[in-house]
């Protein structure tokens, strides 16, 4: 059996195989001097490795501390015995947490980028036409705003509870299939559990979402006349709400930005821009809120999740089509000319009618000179 870690000197192989075969026999009683040349049997083993990492050779039950930048340590190993078998450790590299929050809990000061706003012209241009999932299946558009303002502000709550770990386009359908049984909180609180999560089947985790709507029902129908919270704390103390999902209520019930309603497209694509240097959305909003203009961050949500879903993926982002590549970290990574206007590329700065579509899921990808 061939030594996982073979070593080049003849002598130190010739012990190795024999140290391997099983039933070999005193392989082990062959005298060092015969093995090993210009050595004597007390000698240590006198080899030289060309490398940073350390390693613990194991020498017949002996231990031999192995620098491999120089040689074995005099007096580990004796009679001259070779190590039969050697593993090697690495260091691991040690990470550096990033906080957005002192010991007072108060928001550090983050400088914005240079080139914020023309990251934000350019991602503006590209979400022109406003044709992603997000514009029309989002959270916004599910309430039934022909109804009184506290039930379409319930639906509209009910959109964003659903929203969680499911995609815009079977929120919307479920959504259709509620309102059209009757999404009110009276009718949801007589509607029976099975009947319940069989309305919610499609949208994930339905089950544990069916409970938590029923427990929602029940506090705004005890503590808000069946309406819904007008502040961040009220909503995010309902079970199944957590901050993003506050924010984007108060925009679009209530007309307020009290923060910025970060998912994971934004979290995604803040930090391929380099915006901030986060693990989690919750710091990414602390970070964000403490430089974005109050004014952006409204939008920055929608903006955002539209570019994330149509251009700026997940996996496979089409960054030969992104307007921003040229500011992008990420993009002038990839060989090939950036696409501009007019260059021949499918993501020209508009088409026919004016706009930046992108390209569709089945269209092929053309490339301009520079990108083939």
């Amino acid at each position: 059996m061939a030594e996982r870690y073979p070593l080049r000197h003849r002598s130190t192989s010739l012990s190795l195989l024999a140290a391997s075969t099983e039933g070999a026999q005193a392989s082990a009683d062959v005298p060092a001097d015969q093995l090993m040349d210009d050595a004597d049997d007390n000698a240590p083993l006198q080899r030289a490795y060309r490398s940073k990492i350390k390693v613990k050779a194991s020498v017949r039950g002996q231990s031999a501390a192995v620098d491999m930048e120089g040689q074995v340590d005099d007096g580990d190993v004796g009679g001259g015995e070779v190590p039969s078998r050697v593993s090697v450790k690495r260091k691991r590299r040690q990470r550096v947490a990033v906080s957005y929050e002192d010991g007072e809990g108060e928001r550090q000061t983050v400088a914005p980028p240079d080139n914020f706003e023309e990251i934000w012209d350019g991602v503006s241009e590209m979400r022109k036409a406003r044709n992603a999932p997000v514009d029309h299946f989002g959270i916004e558009c599910c309430g039934d705003r022909s109804q009184p303002p506290p039930i379409w502000r319930f639906q509209t709550l009910i959109a964003a509870m659903l929203s969680s770990q499911t995609k815009d386009e079977h929120v919307a359908a479920c959504m259709n299939r509620l309102k059209a049984h009757g999404l009110t909180v009276e009718n949801i609180l007589a509607t029976p559990d099975d009947a319940l999560k069989e309305l919610l089947y499609g949208v994930g985790f339905h089950n544990n979402k069916a409970k938590y709507i029923r427990q929602v029902c029940e506090i705004l129908q005890r503590d808000y006349g069946s309406d819904i919270p007008s502040t961040t704390e009220g909503l995010v103390a309902l079970v199944g709400v957590g901050p993003k999902m506050a924010h984007i209520i108060l925009q679009a019930c209530f007309d307020k930005s009290d923060g910025i309603a970060v998912d994971i497209h934004v979290h995604r694509i803040a930090n391929r821009l380099r915006w901030v240097k986060t693990k989690t959305p919750a710091q990414t909003q602390s970070a964000l809120e403490s430089w974005v203009p109050t004014e952006k961050w409204r939008e920055i949500n929608p903006l955002l999740v539209g570019f994330g879903q149509q251009i700026c993926l997940p996996v496979g982002p089409r960054c030969v089509e992104c307007l921003i590549r040229p500011l992008c970290p990420e993009g002038r990574r990839l060989k090939g000319a950036p696409v501009t206007e007019g260059n021949g590329g499918i993501g020209t700065a508009a088409d026919d009618n004016g706009v930046y579509r992108g390209r569709s899921k089945n269209e092929p990808l053309r490339l301009s000179k520079g990108d083939e």
